[in-house]
């Protein structure tokens, strides 16, 4: 019978997900999670034989996470409140979870995707797809219909993401009443006139 894993994948994500809240994305590599897990190397090296597998892996770990909460939001009968209960998700997501909202924040260029493995390539062509299908659902319901790709894109992405860049890029949390505010944005931006 085979021994347990000490140093799981998700424990080693964890910590790389801790080093890029702290030092950003240049500061994660295989030898940098090495060192702050405790793991041995050739236990890292065996599940990210590359920092590319590693920061792919990041990557899609996070962006699923998040995603799993935001899209079903997406979903809702209601467009507008669809778009307002997504706007208002970023800024809770991000503040529940800043260290892995600093992974998001630095975007997916930050990570080498073109040193990716295909199926870390081919998941987060899924992902972004899923979102912008999603926003693009949800922007079809709005009226009326001029101008609805736009709105639901600054209401759900563009406008909650300034806020939680304004905050975590000083480090600082995210106020809860930005919430209501972002809430509200993300109302006036999408309701009919």
């Amino acid at each position: 019978m085979p021994r347990p894993a000490i140093y799981d994948t998700d424990l080693l994500l964890d910590t790389a997900t801790r080093i890029v809240a702290t030092t950003g994305v240049s500061g994660l590599s295989v030898k940098a999670v090495v060192r702050a897990s405790g793991a041995p190397s050739g236990s890292v090296y065996h599940r990210f034989p590359t920092g590319a597998a590693l920061s792919g892996a990041l990557w899609i770990r996070t962006l699923e996470r998040f995603h799993a909460g935001l899209l079903p939001l997406l979903a809702a009968d209601d467009p507008v409140e669809a778009c307002v209960d997504a706007a208002r998700y970023v800024l809770t997501w991000s503040r529940d979870h800043p260290d892995e909202a600093h992974v998001l924040l630095a975007g997916p260029a930050a990570y080498t995707p073109d040193r990716w493995t295909s199926d870390q390539t081919t998941r987060n062509a899924e992902l972004d797809a899923a979102l912008r299908d999603a926003v693009t659902t949800v922007a079809r319901r709005l009226e009326p219909a001029e101008h609805t790709t736009d709105k639901a894109i600054i209401a759900v992405i563009d406008l909650p993401y300034a806020i939680v860049r304004r905050y975590l890029g000083t480090n600082s949390e995210i106020p809860c009443h930005m919430e209501e505010l972002v809430a509200n944005s993300a109302r006036a931006i999408v309701t009919p006139p």
